[in-house]
């Protein structure tokens, strides 16, 4: 056996929490846009809470136009699961799939 089932897959892994660090980011610069959008800024050119909501506010909008292509992709691959799991009640049997020897 090549493969086993034991063993820890470091490409899942990665993607996994690659995929929950990027969530985190998101959510965690919307928070603190949230929470500082009424702040006392006493220069605008020189307030770091302002350059920091801009920083969240540039991160956060960079990704938006990726946002509706990753539904749209989200919603192929639950269309492709719904359909692999409905064909293999409707596969249509041959006789190789059936195991009868043909003979001449």
């Amino acid at each position: 056996m090549s493969g086993a089932k034991g063993k820890f897959n470091v490409k899942k892994i990665a993607a996994v929490s690659a995929a929950v660090l990027l969530t985190a980011c998101f959510i965690l610069a919307g928070v603190y846009v949230a929470a500082h959008a009424y702040h006392d800024c006493p220069a605008a050119d020189t307030c770091p809470v302002c350059a920091c909501i801009q920083s969240c506010k540039k991160f956060s909008g960079g990704l938006s136009s990726a946002v509706p292509a990753a539904i749209v992709v989200q919603l192929f691959a639950a269309f492709l699961f719904i359909i692999g799991l409905c064909v293999p009640r409707f596969s249509f049997n041959s006789l190789t799939s059936l195991k009868i020897r043909l003979n001449d």
